[in-house]
């Protein structure tokens, strides 16, 4: 099978050169040559602006000028072709000053064949296709650092805005709340005292109920979206941790619930892990809070709390509970935020719990889901790794450059 035909532009000024180099060109085998020839400079530079070419041989000698002008034009085509310089000097300085300016390669007219001609004109249109396609992959790669420095820029920038809402809900939201709450309290001594006849009016008593616990609960919602937005914007401190006395810090903090439910919590040989201590413990507190609020009415919480090592160099951890369970088409939806399966009456609370859980998970590097059915109890599985991956962003490295 014969290859596709390459297109050589030959600019020498003397025809029994450009007669020796048809005849070497006829003679390989298997491969044909387009050859068109130009013999003065300013011919060339015409030619090369009429239609591109394969590969330029040209000879170094071109009267005034010299083929290394001639390759200043070759160089501003959109993909320029090689060109290789001839010349019958046999000058090794020469050699080196052509290669250095820019030449695909350097020949002697004086060791001319067909298979070496041929060699250095593949090898040349070879070398120059790589180092095109290492341009345009240079040029792809650039315009990604780009584009990544923008999103980081972008990231950056609503992470702060993020973080100063947090700091708006911190204070600009819960003070007016704070306020409301505490005129409410006023308002009811000083209406509901043992002369007025409205402590007799079970419904404007009942009103003032509703107001006080609207205000109660939209300050719960404004702590819980501070709480989740602290977990999604602050960097993580991670250290050595032993899992054994996060559970143990959580069953602390809900000494009071798990007292009055008389839940029992059984744990051991929990592993060590690298993790953000506080958000580790506030992990298992919600989860643990989680399966005593949602129990059956007569039935103590019993909830076992357990880890295995899995391979990759993580660990699963399973919380297993007796409660109402959840229907399995929930299961997956129950980590969105405010979601909620049942009503303030049956059991209070925003819907935010389980959302800070995947949120804490998913910084550690890991994937939290649940397996429940209804009646049956429900077991929350996470994965976590032994060593985090580091979620502060690195600094961006230099975009190399060809000479790299």
């Amino acid at each position: 099978m014969v290859d596709q035909a390459i297109q050589v532009l030959l600019v020498e000024d003397d025809e029994d050169d450009y007669l020796l180099i048809r005849d070497l060109l006829s003679e390989v085998p298997e491969q044909r040559f387009q050859l068109d020839w130009v013999k003065t400079f300013s011919e060339a530079a015409d030619q090369i602006q009429r239609q591109p070419y394969s590969v330029y041989l040209v000879d170094y000698r071109l009267g005034e000028q010299n083929g290394l002008e001639l390759m200043a034009l070759v160089n501003q085509q959109d993909a320029p072709a090689p060109e290789i310089i001839l010349s019958g000097q046999g000058d090794r300085n020469l050699d080196i000053t052509a290669l250095k300016s820019g030449a695909a390669d350097y020949l002697d007219k004086a060791d001319l064949q067909a298979s070496l001609l041929e060699h250095y004109i593949r090898a040349s249109i070879e070398r120059n296709r790589a180092q095109l396609a290492l341009q345009e992959s240079e040029k792809r790669y650039r315009d990604l650092y780009q584009q990544e420095k923008l999103l980081r820029s972008e990231l950056a920038r609503a992470n702060t805005e993020l973080k100063d809402f947090a700091h708006t809900a911190s204070h600009d939201l819960q003070e007016p709340l704070r306020a409301v709450s505490g005129h409410i309290s006023l308002l009811q001594d000083k209406l509901f005292d043992d002369r007025s006849v409205l402590t007799q009016d079970a419904e404007v008593q009942e009103y003032f109920g509703f107001i006080a616990a609207g205000t109660r609960r939209m300050q719960t919602l404004v702590h819980d979206l501070l709480v989740y937005s602290r977990v999604g914007t602050r960097d993580l401190v991670l250290k050595d941790v032993d899992c054994g006395e996060s559970v143990e810090d959580a069953i602390a903090n809900l000494h009071i619930a798990i007292t009055e439910a008389k839940a029992e919590i059984i744990y051991d040989d929990l592993p060590h892990l690298r993790a953000d201590a506080t958000q580790m413990m506030q992990l298992f507190q919600n989860l643990i809070s989680n399966a005593i609020k949602f129990r059956h009415p007569d039935t103590p919480p019993h909830i076992t709390i357990q880890a295995d090592p899995i391979p990759a160099a993580q660990w699963r951890f399973s919380i297993t509970d007796n409660g109402i369970g959840i229907d399995l088409e929930e299961c997956d939806r129950i980590f969105k935020i405010f979601k909620r399966l049942h009503t303030q009456q049956e059991f209070a609370g925003t819907g935010m719990g389980l959302t800070v859980c995947e949120k804490i998970v998913d910084r550690h590097g890991g994937k939290i889901w649940a397996e429940s059915q209804p009646g049956a109890g429900a077991t929350f599985w996470f994965i976590l790794p032994q060593n985090p991956p580091e979620r502060i962003d690195p600094p961006l490295p230099n975009p190399p450059t060809l000479d790299a």
